[in-house]
């Protein structure tokens, strides 16, 4: 038996953390899209034997 643990938050509420910045209407592609156009050489993340830029994702 499963058990809902998440606790809907109010209208209010929800506007209020999107208005203080914690959620965003963003997601992951729009943000690496993003950086692979304005700065295509920034490293997006490293592997232990390699480097992968933003560029290199898109």
């Amino acid at each position: 038996m499963t058990k809902t643990v998440t606790k809907f938050a109010s209208a209010e509420k929800i506007r209020e953390i999107y208005d203080r910045g914690f959620w965003r209407d963003d997601t992951i592609y729009s943000l690496v899209r993003h950086n692979g156009t304005v700065t295509p050489d920034k490293v997006a993340f490293r592997e232990r034997y390699r480097i992968v830029t933003y560029g290199e994702l898109l």
